[in-house]
Formats: C-alpha cells, sequence, structure tokens
C-alpha cells in the first residue's frame, strides 16, 4: 500500500508539474504572438506612414510643378506681349518714317522742278529772242550785241552830236546794267535755291536723327524696365517657391516626427503592458 501511494503521489506530482509546463509554454507562445503582432503592426504603421508621406510629397512636387509652370507660362506671355508691342510700334514708326521722309523729298522734288521749270522758260524766252542755243552762245550774243551797240553809239556819237551821244551812251549803260543783272539774278537764284535746299536737307536730317535717337532711348529704357520688372518677377516667384516648398517640407517632417512619437509612445505601452 506504501509503494502505490508513492506511486499515485508522484503521478499527481508529475501532472502538475506538466500542467504547469503547459501552461507556461502556452503563456511564452501568446507572449510571442502578442510581439509578434506589435511587431507587424509597427512595421504596418511604419509601411503606411511611408507610403503616406511618398504620396503626399508626389502631389506637392506635382503642385509646385503645376505653379512654377503657370508662372512661367505668365512670364513667356507677358514676354510674348511686349514683343507684339514692339514690333507694332516698330511698323508704325517705319511708315511713319516712309511717309514723312518720302514727302519731304517730294516736297523738296517739286520745289527743285518749279526752280528748273522757271529757270528753263527764262532761258527759252532768251533764246527766242536772241537766237542763241546755249548759256555760252547766249552771253557770247548779249556781248556782241553789246559791241553793236557801242559800234553804232560811236557812229551816232560821230553823226547826231553830243545830245545824242549821251543818250546813246545811256542805252549803252542801260543795256550793260540789264546784262549784269540778269546773270546776277539767274547767280542769285541758283545759289539761293542751293543754299534753301542745303539747309532745308540739314535740319531735315538733324530733326531725323535727334527723332530716331529719343525713340532709340524710349524703347532701350522701355526694354529696360521690361527686364527689370521680369527679373523682379522671377525672384518673386523663387521666393514664394522657396517658401511654399520649406512649408510643405516642414509639414512633412512634422507629421513624421509626429508619427514617430506615436510609435514611440505605443511601443512603450505595449512594452508596460508585456
Amino acid at each position: 500500500h506504501a509503494d502505490e501511494e508513492l506511486k499515485y503521489a508522484s503521478e499527481a506530482e508529475r501532472k502538475i508539474e506538466m500542467a504547469k509546463r503547459a501552461a507556461a509554454e502556452e503563456k511564452r507562445k501568446a507572449g510571442l504572438r502578442t510581439i509578434q503582432k506589435l511587431v507587424h503592426g509597427a512595421l504596418a504603421n511604419t509601411l503606411h506612414a511611408w507610403v503616406s508621406f511618398v504620396k503626399q510629397a508626389k502631389h506637392e512636387k506635382l503642385v509646385l510643378a503645376r505653379f512654377a509652370a503657370k508662372m512661367k507660362h505668365r512670364h513667356v506671355a507677358m514676354c510674348m506681349m511686349t514683343w507684339c508691342e514692339y514690333v507694332g510700334q516698330r511698323d508704325f514708326l517705319r511708315k511713319f518714317m516712309k511717309k514723312l521722309i518720302g514727302g519731304r523729298v517730294f516736297k523738296e522734288k517739286a520745289h527743285a522742278l518749279s526752280v528748273w521749270r522757271t529757270f528753263v522758260f527764262n532761258m527759252r524766252e532768251l533764246e527766242a529772242s536772241t537766237g542763241s542755243a546755249n548759256m555760252q552762245e547766249l552771253v557770247e550774243n548779249l556781248n556782241s550785241k553789246v559791241l553793236e551797240l557801242e559800234a553804232q553809239n560811236a557812229l551816232l556819237i560821230g553823226q547826231l552830236g553830243s545830245a545824242k551821244a549821251a543818250k546813246a551812251d545811256q542805252a549803252k549803260k542801260s543795256m550793260q546794267r540789264f546784262i549784269q543783272q540778269w546773270k546776277n539774278k539767274s547767280l542769285s537764284l541758283t545759289m539761293q535755291g542751293w543754299k534753301t535746299y542745303t539747309k532745308s536737307a540739314k535740319e531735315e536730317k538733324l530733326k531725323m536723327v535727334r527723332f530716331l535717337r529719343k525713340m532709340t532711348h524710349a524703347w532701350v529704357a522701355k526694354c529696360f524696365e521690361a527686364w527689370r520688372d521680369d527679373i523682379k518677377g522671377e525672384k518673386r516667384n523663387l521666393f514664394v517657391i522657396r517658401k511654399v516648398a520649406m512649408r510643405m517640407q516642414n509639414g512633412l517632417i512634422t507629421r513624421v516626427f509626429n508619427n514617430w512619437q506615436e510609435f514611440v509612445s505605443e511601443e512603450k505601452r505595449n512594452r508596460v503592458t508585456l
């Protein structure tokens, strides 16, 4: 009976020990499963945070690219509008200058033609009255007439006496004055016309140079102002883009830090629970 009681006691202890071991093993497995769940949850949270971060970064990069493209297209449109305005103004000025120069040249040519026609009419009248074909022949004919008048005057002096000689001498002097006046008038008209044409040409050239210089300076100033405005716009847009990018980056860093804090807090809570 004592052996059987010892056997039964050993068997009961053995069962109790086995039950304890089984409970410990089950507790260990439950702990492992909990740790695995926690690890898998942390990995899932990390992966989810990383996916959200990448998606947000792509979206913000796309937004920045669109914003920069809009800014660039707006500046390109402004440059195109300025260039079209410049080309239109240049065409208008080119046509205006052609009309102005053409009108001035036409007036000068018309004036020169009028002077030339008057001179030709006078020459034709003199040619018709003297029978000469050119200026040299006309002068020679007039000189021959003067010589004829001198001979006639000498003859009249010999024939008519002092009174008629005085009249003949007066007629000779009148003819000489007429010839000299005609020569001086022709030379004076020619010289006056040449001086007027030269003076007008110089004045028109000076006015044209001043006008073109003013227009050139005006367009240079306008182009410089447009370039300066474009540089200011580029700097302002670059500052805005950098500011927006910095804000987005700071927001992402803040979200990552908050996620990391939550992850660390959850890890601490899980460790305390275990």
